[in-house]
């Protein structure tokens, strides 16, 4: 048996993950193989990670940007293993992360560790994310277990090459978020179940609130795609949201009152503002806008 850890590897080092793994390998005696994939960084990051190109256990690549969900994918066709491990390339694994997952494998497994985040970052440029983290993706063992497919997140999980293939991400999601989303819902669709444990990752990279706004900007593509194409809305709270607005006929509203209100609230947002709920005004406005702008583009079509 050969156990595959998938990295999608982008403007972030690896080198430390890299090293714990490869120790925690070591002492296995399964075969496991690290498989990087570098999806367009910039060079310094480049020149640091290639490093690892070469070195035993380690298979190191690199593309041109195509996004989270494309990455992956390929990812999986780079491996060899039976079964694939996902892990974010800005996470760090706790002691004795690979044996938990060994002790998992079979034919059909789809099994999720978890998520964790540091204490209380001391710069508030970065407490918005790191609020976001730990208010809605940080959960319990119980918490994951009650609702296992909403707390999907492929940014540790492990599944058999058998199950993945036939269940890939989603690659016309070529923007930041949502993918892992509509890929645990599909799961769900397809019955079949997922195993959660508990083997956290510790979020590392905290993105400042101007950079994750920015993601969250170039997140609403995706959005706006799987609503097009009548994927069930009723995971992504933000399609719930718009949904209701659009059922009482206020989405338009919503959009030309956002126009007026969407710098004061970013500048609150990048600023002391922590708030989720602004938050997610922000998001629903900036999804009731481009869905107002691409409507009006197809109308003139």
């Amino acid at each position: 048996m050969v156990l595959s850890v998938c990295i999608p590897v982008y403007n972030t080092s690896v080198l430390a993950l890299v090293e714990v793994l490869r120790s925690q390998a070591a002492v296995l005696e399964e075969l496991v193989e690290i498989i990087l994939l570098d999806d367009g960084s910039a060079p310094e990051f480049r020149e640091i990670n290639s490093s690892l190109q070469g070195v035993e256990g380690i298979k190191y690549f690199e593309q041109d940007n195509m996004g989270r969900s494309a990455t992956r994918n390929r990812l999986a066709e780079l491996a060899s293993g039976d079964y694939l491990l996902f892990v974010d390339s800005d996470c760090m694994v706790p002691e004795g992360f690979l044996r938990r997952y060994l002790k998992h494998c079979k034919s059909d497994c789809v099994v999720v560790g978890g998520i964790a985040y540091s204490p209380r970052p001391e710069d508030h440029k970065l407490m918005l994310r790191w609020k976001v983290g730990v208010k809605r993706e940080q959960r319990s063992i119980e918490e994951r277990r009650a609702k296992p497919y909403l707390s999907f997140l492929s940014s540790n999980f492990m599944i058999s090459r058998s199950l993945f293939s036939d269940n890939r991400f989603n690659s016309a999601l070529r923007n930041y978020g949502h993918e892992d989303t509509l890929f645990g819902n599909g799961l769900f669709i397809q019955g079949l179940q997922i195993t959660h444990i508990d083997n956290p990752v510790i979020h590392t990279g905290l993105d400042t609130a101007d950079l994750y706004l920015m993601k969250i900007e170039e997140s609403i593509g995706n959005l706006l795609y799987i609503w097009a194409q009548g994927f069930d809305y009723r995971p992504f709270r933000i399609l719930v949201a718009f949904r209701r607005l659009r059922t009482f006929g206020l989405a338009g509203v919503f959009a030309v009152l956002f126009c007026v209100f969407k710098k004061p609230i970013r500048r609150l947002l990048t600023g002391f503002c922590t708030s989720l709920f602004l938050l997610d005004i922000y998001k629903l406005g900036l999804f009731c806008l481009a869905y107002r702008q691409a409507k009006k583009i197809r109308a003139g079509r």
